[in-house]
């Protein structure tokens, strides 16, 4: 075996770097490619098409922009529904119109009602009214409908209790 002369070593050790530069190049072309392919694959991606519940003749779709709801469609009737009251530990945490919860406000959450929007609420036991603005979904609790915040619950009398039917107008 005839033995290697530097000559030689330097040659294959350049073929060898000039073949992974090589492969360097073409490894950076690829994986650029393919990030700008996930990339726009990602931003394409529609998903599977989402078809909202229907709510009292309004859908979900109509309380993603609330102010639109607003105008577009009715609020409905007066009613009379089953309120209750709720606050301790939500105090200055965001409510679904993405306001902070503030106790002292008169507002309420509503399953029904499009946020943003303003009603009058009469206690039916004693005749007391107070207006609300609902900024909030809820209640969590089934056979209920309304929730008030402590503020507008100690307004119409509803605070003790905790439960009591009411009279819901919506005013705009």
């Amino acid at each position: 075996m005839q033995p290697f002369s530097v000559h030689q070593l330097r040659r294959q050790a350049g073929n060898i770097a000039d073949r992974v530069e090589m492969l360097n190049g073409r490894f950076r072309s690829l994986s650029a490619i393919a990030c700008a392919m996930v990339f726009l694959v990602g931003c394409t991606h529609a998903g599977a098409a989402y078809h909202p519940p229907e709510w009292m003749g309004h859908s979900v779709a109509s309380y993603r922009s609330n102010k639109e709801a607003h105008r577009r469609y009715r609020l409905g009737e007066t009613r009379i529904v089953t309120a209750s009251w709720y606050g301790p530990g939500y105090e200055h945490k965001r409510t679904a119109s993405g306001e902070r919860f503030d106790s002292g406000r008169y507002t309420a959450a509503s399953t029904t009602l499009p946020l943003d929007s303003i009603v009058r609420v009469t206690n039916l036991k004693n005749g007391r009214t107070v207006y609300v603005k609902v900024n909030d979904r809820g209640p969590g609790a089934s056979k209920r409908s309304l929730d008030l915040s402590p503020a507008a619950a100690r307004r119409i009398g509803l605070l003790k209790p905790g439960v009591a039917r009411v009279e819901v107008t919506p005013i705009e």
